[in-house]
């Protein structure tokens, strides 16, 4: 199921974007996915929930550090990055 739910989620974000998304872009939609199911998987917003969408072979608070990264990141732009899929949902 969980691969399940991060392929619906991933291919959800993808239909609201222009076609023939590629590179970088992609890369924000993936991350952007597993941040998504894992807020849905635990039903929370905070860092360690967010990160535990993330399905490298790294550690929990490794996972908590790249929700963070993305989610401060100075090349994620709030209104560029979420803006678009807050509005549509």
């Amino acid at each position: 199921m969980s691969k399940n739910l991060f392929k619906k989620i991933e291919k959800a974000l993808i239909s609201l974007q222009p076609e023939g998304i590629k590179g970088d872009a992609l890369k924000r939609i993936t991350t952007l996915t597993a941040l998504v199911k894992g807020m849905i998987d635990k039903q929370s917003c905070h860092l360690n929930a967010l990160g535990s969408g993330i399905e490298n072979d790294i550690n929990d608070s490794s996972r908590e550090i790249a929700a963070k990264r993305f989610v401060e990141n100075k090349y994620t732009d709030y209104k560029l990055h979420y803006l678009p899929y807050l509005s549509q949902l």
